[in-house]
């Protein structure tokens, strides 16, 4: 690693425990990349130090993305849990349900800071109400699952 890519890392992270200090938790983003196929990645970092797995969200615009993350961060540091099984009406337009996050090797901030990343993953649905892998779901192959569907 050159110098120079230690010292962004190193700034990177006081800046992520600057944002932890100040709210309990920040958001990290990973915009699409087309000509590897990748979808877009937004992902907590903090909510492990709140006693709850960090949360993940694929395959929305990294403004959406933040905007659902930092509702879901001050809900937790509320007090609410967001569990594999759980399905939530007020997050997006559409029905989210919570998944166990079991790929979580793109969650490179959180195993920085805590040695290892457990997270869960709200998986949206199309505007009919379907989820990835359900016949007919809207947006095949915009939102990878990192774990599997209840």
């Amino acid at each position: 690693m050159s110098h120079e890519s230690r010292d962004r890392r190193v700034q990177l992270l006081a800046e992520l425990h600057a944002t932890i200090e100040r709210s309990g938790w920040a958001v990290r983003t990973a915009e699409p990349d087309a000509a590897s196929g990748r979808a877009g990645l937004g992902y907590t970092v903090g909510l492990t130090a709140l006693g709850h797995p960090e949360v993940v969200v694929t395959g929305l615009p990294a403004l959406s993305a933040v905007a659902v993350l930092n509702a879901v961060g001050q809900r937790v540091r509320d007090g609410a849990d967001f569990l594999p099984g759980m399905r939530v009406a007020d997050l997006l337009p559409v029905t989210v349900v919570v998944i166990d996050a079991v790929s979580v090797d793109g969650l490179t901030a959180v195993r920085e800071l805590y040695g290892e990343a457990e997270a869960v993953q709200l998986v949206w649905s199309d505007g009919s109400g379907r989820f990835p892998g359900e016949a007919g779901f809207a947006a095949p192959g915009a939102q990878p699952l990192l774990g599997d569907l209840p």
